[in-house]
């Protein structure tokens, strides 16, 4: 489990860093991480007391104190945890590495600069599989998960609930949508939306009635007026598909 630390008193590049450091994890299945966000120096040097970070990613210029400051404090409490530093100018890179900074980004950076300076703070992972999709989830976990194993999502009020085969994830980042897009790349034609607000495995079907399809889990999903044919004929093509 890695924690991990991001502090940006701009909104905007607090929110674009924690993106770049959840396509990071994406990147790595397996890889369990919790990111917490701090919007200025103050609140992040408070937070050492009670939390161990895996790295810490700072920018450097910033309202009353300078990430650099805040480091030289990191340093004396917190010993030798990884500081990846960003920032507008290279100004501050000779006393961001006199400080042991792993990697000193410029803003705006590219993915793969992001990345290689996460592989620097926390050492090679391996890559990412083809079968796996991230999810985080409400405690801020981001968790891998085999694409195989889903038998279908729905999605209730902010939250999508990802039912597997052996568990439930609630996930509160992705919308159904974007979950359907990353689901076609990886198993092209095996997930539908019979109904507003699912998708579902066609593997996990069990019957297919004009109103309602059966799971083999036990569970009843709905489908839309109208959708049985188009839907029938889709998973009929599917399985004899399968069956070649």
């Amino acid at each position: 489990m890695f924690n991990i630390a991001i502090c940006d008193d701009q909104t905007t590049q607090l929110r674009a860093t924690a993106k770049a450091l959840d396509s990071y994890i994406a990147l790595h299945p397996g890889m369990e991480a919790t990111t917490k966000l701090f919007d200025n120096p103050k609140d992040l040097l408070m937070s050492l007391d009670d939390n161990r970070w895996s790295v810490i990613i700072l920018d450097v210029c910033m309202t009353g104190m300078l990430g650099t400051d805040a480091a030289k404090e990191i340093r004396s409490r917190s010993g030798n945890v990884p500081i990846i530093f960003i920032s507008i100018s290279g100004e501050y890179a000779v006393e961001a590495f006199a400080l042991n900074a792993v990697h000193y980004l410029l803003k705006p950076f590219l993915q793969e600069d992001f990345n290689e300076a996460m592989d620097r703070a926390l050492g090679p992972f391996p890559s990412k599989g083809a079968d796996k999709i991230m999810l985080k989830l409400k405690n801020g976990i981001l968790h891998a998960v085999d694409v195989d194993s889903i038998m279908f999502i729905e999605s209730i009020g902010y939250s999508r609930l990802i039912h597997t085969k052996d568990r439930i994830y609630e996930e509160t980042r992705k919308t159904l949508g974007t979950f359907m897009e990353e689901l076609e790349k990886m198993r092209p034609g095996l997930f539908i939306q019979p109904y507003r607000g699912y998708i579902v495995n066609m593997e996990a079907i069990k019957t297919i009635e004009p109103r309602r399809m059966l799971l083999k889990s036990g569970d009843t999903i709905l489908i839309k007026r109208g959708d049985f044919r188009k839907i029938r004929d889709t998973y009929f093509s599917w399985s004899f598909s399968e069956k070649q």
